[in-house]
């Protein structure tokens, strides 16, 4: 292997591209800014358009629902999602939802432009990462 891949595919190679950075053979900090990049795809990153307290309003987020944590350690304990108003005179128009309001355990800091919800089941645990492992990984490339 020469360099570091664009994206890395299984946990083998992050551990192979780990062992060559301590060895000098890769750029620590270079692989260290790919694996932030892997660890961010277990995130549903969601923008918020306004908030107030515990409350945001977000872009429709389907996936969200009670319990789900963020990666600030806020955790849902409301959701509601928003519809938009369906054309007059028409019954037939189907409801579609436009935001979601989401109540957080507690209230995020003010002026917060986004939201990163914790996904159930992402890319990474599907194709066998642990997390726990990416971030000692991280922990070694960055001293």
């Amino acid at each position: 292997m020469q360099g570091i891949p664009n994206f890395i595919q299984t946990p083998a190679d992050l551990n192979n591209l780990a062992k060559m950075a301590q060895k000098g053979e890769l750029p620590s900090a270079e692989l260290a800014t790919k694996v932030r990049k892997l660890l961010g795809l277990q995130y549903h990153v969601i923008p918020v358009l306004s908030q107030s307290g515990k409350k945001v309003v977000t872009r429709y987020f389907a996936e969200a629902e009670e319990g789900m944590a963020t990666s600030e350690g806020l955790k849902i304990t409301k959701v509601e999602h928003i519809e938009e108003q369906p054309e007059e005179n028409d019954p037939e128009s189907p409801v579609v939802f436009e935001k979601s309001e989401i109540t957080l355990s507690a209230a995020p800091p003010a002026e917060t432009e986004r939201l990163s919800f914790l996904k159930a089941q992402s890319m990474l645990t599907q194709a066998g990462f642990k997390i726990g492992e990416i971030n000692q990984i991280l922990e070694v490339l960055e001293k």
